[in-house]
């Protein structure tokens, strides 16, 4: 049996996706801009690095 992904990167990539998709209709919940344009990046380029913004934050505290 052949795997349906390349990656486990390409498949959870997949999964939150779907996730953030999904969430657009429930109340409450925002999405950053910056994870959403990372988002419709990651359809083109699954394997392109990312530095997230908020996680330096945090490494800094």
């Amino acid at each position: 049996m052949t795997p349906r992904f390349t990656s486990e990167h390409s498949g959870l990539s997949l999964v939150y996706t779907v996730l953030v998709d999904a969430s657009e209709g429930w109340h409450g919940l925002r999405v950053r801009e910056d994870v959403v344009a990372r988002l419709k990046h990651m359809l083109v380029d699954p394997n392109s690095q990312w530095n997230d913004p908020e996680a330096a934050k945090i490494k800094a505290a």
